[in-house]
């Protein structure tokens, strides 16, 4: 993975890369592509369809979010982006640490907020 990577939500992704609405998996993999012409790789969210990710060096993939049933989705960014980086600091390859990212994100949203110190 690129040392500089973006990661962004849909709605930051629909205007960095200036496309349509991002509401679908395909959509967040389309905006990815684009947005590699300016940063060496990128992430791009789209809530709970998923995450896309492509890279300069031809590494390009796109996972469903684990379905889940949303309490909350008050974090949820902060908790993706702050697993992501531990999977990366612990040696994991791009691919391990957002599927380990998407699951903390996962386990957040459908944990109520008074609840969360526990997890």
């Amino acid at each position: 993975m690129a040392a500089c990577s973006l990661i962004v939500n849909a709605i930051e992704a629909e205007f960095l890369a200036g496309v349509a609405v991002v509401d679908t998996l395909e959509g967040a993999a389309k905006a990815a592509r684009m947005l590699i012409d300016f940063y060496p790789a990128a992430i791009v969210t789209a809530g709970g369809e998923g995450v896309a990710y492509c890279g300069r060096d031809g590494e390009a993939f796109a996972m469903a979010a684990i379905p889940v049933n949303v309490v909350s989705t008050h974090g949820a960014g902060d908790e993706f982006v702050g697993a992501f980086a531990a999977g990366l600091a612990r040696g994991h390859q791009v691919e391990a640490a957002l599927a380990a990212a998407n699951a903390a994100a996962a386990l957040l949203v459908a944990t109520p907020e008074r609840q969360r110190e526990a997890i």
